[in-house]
């Protein structure tokens, strides 16, 4: 795999507002905490250590090329194309890398992203933060995940929460209505709240998904409508 393969897929639909001129080993711009007391805080951190972290991700890919060979990997079918999982990176304080490879007979790319799992003062409730970076309506952002979402979506799906991190969250259509979203992926239709500063998705349901390939504006509208139309 040649090092301009390297980390291509849908992670630069979102780029975050931290410096990328503290690299050190320790180093992040800003302090990770064990407990938060806002959602918000939490958020803010991510968005603040995200470049640095991925780029960390980025260098642990190249310095490392024996560690990461698909050719000798069994990968899952999908959309037509296999996704091969490696073992995450784990870089403390609740981040984590993720890092994956999708190929054809035609091209190999490999995907990687980064995400948090945090806790707020007070609650047991474990939540995580990840990417939101649908194809089609609102622009890239974050989301919160409660672990009832990220559990619902593996017996649905029978993926893991890497598949969710690398590719559905970097699928679908994103509509809101007020305080309201619904953003329907690959594999179903996630639900949830815009809040102040990132989207809240709670419920995650197989019974509606979104077709493979491009759709028109046309295919877009039917699809909007589908999303709102379904009771859960």
């Amino acid at each position: 795999m040649t090092k301009n393969n390297l980390i291509k897929f849908n992670i630069d639909n979102y780029t975050g507002q931290g410096s990328t001129t503290k690299t050190g080993k320790n180093t992040l711009p800003t302090q990770p905490k064990a407990l938060y007391d806002t959602m918000c805080d939490a958020i803010l951190e991510f968005d603040n250590n995200f470049d640095v972290l991925l780029e960390k991700l980025r260098k642990e890919v190249e310095n490392n090329p024996d560690k990461y060979v698909t050719s000798d990997l069994e990968g899952s079918l999908t959309y037509g194309l296999y996704f091969v999982v490696f073992p995450n990176v784990d870089f403390g304080y609740g981040y984590t890398g993720h890092i994956g490879v999708l190929w054809s007979p035609e091209k190999e790319v490999m995907a990687a992203i980064v995400s948090k799992k945090f806790r707020l003062n007070g609650s047991k409730t474990q939540y995580a933060i990840v990417v939101v970076s649908p194809k089609y309506g609102e622009e890239p952002t974050l989301g919160v995940f409660t672990d009832e979402f990220l559990k619902e979506y593996a017996r649905l799906t029978g993926l893991g929460e890497d598949e969710f991190v690398l590719l559905s969250s970097h699928s679908g259509l994103l509509s809101a209505r007020g305080e309201n979203v619904r953003w329907v992926v690959d594999k179903g239709l996630c639900v949830g709240y815009k809040l102040e500063c990132f989207y809240y998705f709670h419920k995650f349901t197989s019974s509606l998904m979104f077709p493979s390939g491009d759709s028109t504006k046309k295919e877009l509208k039917r699809i909007e409508n589908d999303m709102w139309n379904v009771t859960i």
